[in-house]
Formats: structure tokens, sequence, C-alpha cells
């Protein structure tokens, strides 16, 4: 599984929208619309969007049972 690069503070908790790749964020914001119109005005035409998490939010590898 590749995984993507890690998504700087100034996105926490809202929608980004990735290159098709996944290697880069072209575009954010509050609402998912808003985050694929967005990467469409800076020409990418099929975004990856994703809901980046909130600051306060820490993800740790664990194993549920």
């Amino acid at each position: 599984m590749q995984q993507h690069p890690t998504v700087p503070r100034k996105w926490a908790g809202k929608w980004i929208a990735w290159d098709n790749a996944m290697t880069r964020v072209v575009a954010s914001g509050i609402t998912a619309a808003e985050a694929k119109a967005a990467a469409e005005l800076v020409g990418e035409s099929k975004p990856v969007l994703d809901k980046a998490p909130p600051i306060d939010v820490h993800l740790i590898g664990a194993r549920m049972r």
C-alpha cells in the first residue's frame, strides 16, 4: 500500500484535493465541492478528494479486536 505525503497543519479539518496520482495536494476547501472546484481551477480534471483530520486528532497504528 502506497502512502501519500503528510498533510500540513494548515489543511487540518478541511477537504483536500490531491492530484490524480495522489502525490501532492492541489487545492483545499471547507466542503468537498469547494475543494473539487478549486482543483479544477488549477487544471486538475480528476482530483482525488479526502478529508484531513482535525488538528487535535492523533492517528496511531493499532489493531482493534
